[in-house]
């Protein structure tokens, strides 16, 4: 099991700031044959604060699918929607360390 998988392991200092979290998103969108200028990386790394690089992955390949059902192109607002959609586990394991 990597580090960050391991219960606990994830802290904000291991997460991607947001520039990076634009450059993941990037090198996702491409690696499934989009284009990434055609986004706004920046803005929807910005969005995305607190996600891991594999949550980054899962919300693009999240909205991949959400355009394909909805017969459309994928563009900024599925990312958005993916990204507002999706708790990541930073939150998620900050809830349950603040209990």
């Amino acid at each position: 099991m990597s580090p960050a998988r391991a219960e606990g392991a994830v802290t904000t200092g291991d997460l991607p700031d947001a520039a990076t979290r634009a450059d993941i998103l990037g090198v996702h969108l491409q690696k499934r044959g989009r284009e990434p200028r055609a986004f706004d990386l920046l803005t929807l790394g910005a969005r995305a604060e607190g996600f891991s690089g594999a949550e980054l992955e899962q919300v693009v390949v999240s909205a991949l699918f959400t355009a394909f059902a909805e017969n459309v192109d994928i563009d900024d607002e599925c990312l958005a929607r993916e990204i507002d959609a999706t708790r990541p586990l930073s939150v998620t394991m900050s809830e349950k360390i603040n209990d």
